[in-house]
């Protein structure tokens, strides 16, 4: 049996009682196509990954799957906003803790797994894809509710499109030493994104942070591309 089927299918369960809730409250059947939809798609990718793991799926990653199934929760959200879902304050109060919740699960994990050594690739994958897909739905969320402009979507972006074009610069293929500076500008970026859905965040305030904390991001990311030109330069010199 995968590792990892039965804690999908208790995440699938929770995510479809957070569904009736939200349903409660006025989302929609949008909401439900777009957090059913990116569940069932993660799960497939999940299933295929964890096969190979031989000690278990693990607290660490279950950690990791309860914020994935939040990040569902999420792009429901964002799905429904896309559809034209207006939220009220209350709404809105409402995502903001559960991106709280997602963001402070996100320190949880990482220290799960060090605790525990049961740190591996494939939790490290994990962690990061979960960490891309909320940034990238919060985004979304941020311009949609008009926090920021069309512009915040290179937040959520930006991983995004560092990996489509490592397919055509082979620069961008150079593996990466891990940086306590990608973790922070990481940890702002979501940080940033998640006050946003807050109702008491509001332009021009809530744009001027998120076009501070996108700079960051992109300094990070061009920071590391200029590493990556630099190995792979003196990699092929040698």
């Amino acid at each position: 049996m995968n590792p990892a089927a039965l804690p999908l299918a208790f995440g699938a369960l929770a995510l479809a009682l957070a569904s009736i809730a939200s349903l409660r409250v006025g989302l929609g059947v949008s909401f439900l196509v777009g957090a059913g939809g990116a569940y069932l798609t993660a799960g497939l990718l999940i299933l295929r990954r964890a096969d190979a793991l031989v000690s278990g799926f693990g607290l660490a990653n279950a950690v990791t799957l309860t914020r994935l199934t939040i990040a569902c929760l999420l792009t429901g959200y964002v799905t429904a906003l896309l559809s034209g879902f207006e939220p009220t304050s209350l709404q809105s109060t409402a995502i903001f803790t559960v991106g709280v919740a997602a963001l402070l699960l996100d320190f949880v994990d990482g220290w799960v797994a060090r605790k525990t050594g049961t740190a591996s690739a494939f939790g490290a994958r994990f962690d990061m894809e979960v960490d891309a897909l909320v940034i990238l739905v919060l985004s979304i969320a941020a311009w949609k509710t008009g926090k920021a402009g069309a512009w915040v979507l290179m937040s959520g972006a930006a991983r995004y499109l560092a990996v489509a074009a490592s397919y055509v610069f082979p620069t961008l293929r150079e593996p990466l030493f891990p940086s306590q500076r990608r973790r922070l500008v990481a940890a702002i970026q979501g940080s940033v994104l998640v006050a946003l859905t807050s109702p008491l965040i509001v332009p021009p305030a809530s744009s001027l942070y998120a076009a501070a904390a996108l700079a960051l991001l992109l300094y990070s990311f061009g920071t590391d591309i200029v590493w990556q030109a630099g190995a792979r330069a003196a990699r092929t010199a040698a």
